[in-house]
């Protein structure tokens, strides 16, 4: 599974691209796929944060299990957008040279 937290991260590309390396084991992603990569990240983190406000609602949390996560999900959302042509790119390339490799 995606783990959004690698947006967050100091160094967010290599993460990515190492993500991309595992995953280029047992699949290729197309060139749509990569294009709308950056916007199934922050699909994911709002994943996150629709979990969250669920266990609160249902009374299973507190708010504040959302709350305190929020600037954080914020952060990595503002990164993301950021750097979409940058995500794109890395991975475009890496699979690239993993096809590459292969052959």
């Amino acid at each position: 599974m995606w783990e959004c937290r690698y947006v967050g991260e100091e160094e967010p590309l290599p993460l990515i691209t190492e993500f991309v390396s595992g995953y280029a084991q047992k699949g290729q992603l197309s060139s749509t796929e990569i294009d709308i990569l950056p916007d199934l990240i922050n699909l994911r983190i709002f994943s996150n944060v629709t979990y969250f406000t669920g266990r609160a609602l249902a009374g299973e949390d507190g708010i504040d299990s959302l709350t305190s996560r929020a600037g954080s999900y914020a952060k990595r959302v503002v990164w993301v957008n950021a750097n979409r042509v940058a995500i794109v790119a890395a991975v475009k390339q890496h699979m690239l040279q993993l096809a590459g490799s292969a052959a």
